[in-house]
């Protein structure tokens, strides 16, 4: 996961919902997407970036933990997996850190 450390995953779906992700090295991230500020925990668990919702809490008809492809990109890498709660495709692309 070192490659993630100060970088800026960014993530998007055909709904024109857009968030930037940043993973600390402690386990813990931030995000500032299109629904607004978002922070959490993450893990690695079967091979899947895994991530928990903490503040705010999730909303009624959204999962509090997702789990998507990750593990093993690099900066510079684009690549596509599946939301776990719709079914439809989201976009990933690790792009270097500011």
């Amino acid at each position: 996961m070192a490659p993630f450390f100060g970088a800026d995953l960014q993530i998007d779906n055909f709904e024109g919902w857009h968030a930037d992700r940043h993973l600390a090295a402690d386990h813990t991230y931030t995000q500032t997407g299109s629904d607004g500020e978002v922070t959490g925990t993450w893990s690695v668990e079967g091979g899947k970036l895994c991530t928990v919702q903490k503040t705010p809490p999730p909303p009624a008809d959204r999962a509090s933990r997702y789990c998507n492809l990750g593990p093993g990109h690099k900066v510079g890498d684009k690549w596509r997996d599946t939301d776990p709660v719709t079914g439809n495709p989201i976009f990933f692309y690790l792009a270097p850190g500011d």
